[in-house]
């Protein structure tokens, strides 16, 4: 049941759904609190074997589209199923457990049209040398990730993407646990992206989530690794002596956490999480590494932030608005 579309929406909000039905009222109903109102919302059940849709369908809105796949296609496939069908210039992910505040989609909007280069903006919480937003280059950004703190460590409803760029970097990898991180790397990797300041939505933290407990496995750990190095290719901002440094970052912590695993007792996990890293045999040398650290930010500090001009903040009074 797909709904009326409205006419040239410049946001996509995204609800994807699987037995959701104890929190899907909050989703669906912070969206439709939205100040901002000119978006569709695509709702995309994914064969829910609880009421659900029923919930679903009791919503009469006109921004909302709705389809219920006939069956479960999983996680990830559901959610290109949905960037297919945005119209969007724009597009954000708010889950069937999660909330978007009334004042969210206001201001994302206006903080990513006042940056034209960024492929996304990320929500960050208080960072001591920056004064949000900014925008960070790919290179910034891949420090940050090998070097450092990582940016893009962030719930997926917490990113909010230009839709021509899902579509460019392939939409989401179905052979991830964490498909949403890898799509963030794989965009930061040559975009530009614009860091804003925090509170926007709200993701909830469910008993026994599924993700949560695949993410802290050793299948996991291994995809985090792999992740990474895969990143590091000829597309990545890095120069080839970066690349080697942050090749040897990554092996050290995952060389690191074995030996942790290994004096905790926990022998075959430890053995598994080389094996399956294939650092197994290049042990011997990943215990000579030493850890890297480069801060992106180095240059700048809290006397001397990194930080746009007030003037420019896209909600100075001496900015146009959204209605202009």
């Amino acid at each position: 049941m797909l709904g009326n579309h409205i006419e040239s929406p410049l946001v996509t909000i995204v609800t994807v759904t699987y037995n959701s039905s104890a929190y899907v009222r909050d989703a669906i109903e912070s969206v439709l609190a939205q100040q901002y109102a000119n978006f569709e919302y695509i709702i995309g059940d994914d064969c829910s074997t609880d009421n659900t849709w029923e919930i679903i369908q009791s919503y009469k809105d006109s921004r909302i589209r709705a389809y219920r796949n006939e069956t479960n296609l999983r996680e990830y496939p559901n959610r290109n199923k949905a960037i297919a069908l945005a119209t969007g210039k724009y597009l954000i992910f708010i889950d069937g457990d999660d909330v978007i505040y009334p004042h969210g989609l206001e201001f994302m909007v206006r903080m990513i049209e006042s940056f034209p280069d960024a492929a996304m903006a990320i929500m960050r919480k208080y960072h001591p040398k920056l004064i949000y937003p900014v925008e960070v280059t790919p290179h910034d950004l891949f420090v940050a990730e090998y070097f450092d703190k990582s940016l893009l460590d962030i719930a997926f409803t917490n990113t909010f993407f230009k839709t021509e760029v899902l579509r460019e970097v392939g939409s989401l990898p179905i052979d991830y646990i964490s498909g949403d991180t890898y799509v963030r790397l794989k965009i930061a990797k040559t975009k530009s992206c614009v860091l804003i300041g925090d509170s926007l939505t709200w993701w909830r933290m469910t008993p026994g989530q599924a993700t949560l407990k695949a993410m802290s496995s050793i299948l996991g750990d291994m995809q985090h690794y792999q992740c990474r190095v895969r990143m590091l290719d000829e597309d990545s901002p890095f120069t080839d002596e970066e690349k080697s440094s942050a090749l040897k970052n990554l092996r050290y912590k995952v060389v690191h956490k074995a030996m942790r695993m290994l004096l905790k007792g926990h022998l075959k996990r430890s053995y598994q999480l080389l094996k399956t890293t294939g650092l197994l045999w290049k042990l011997p040398a990943c215990l000579l590494y030493t850890y890297t650290t480069i801060d992106p930010f180095a240059s700048y500090s809290a006397v001397n932030p990194k930080k746009i001009s007030f003037e420019q903040n896209p909600y100075s009074s001496k900015k146009k608005t959204l209605n202009g």
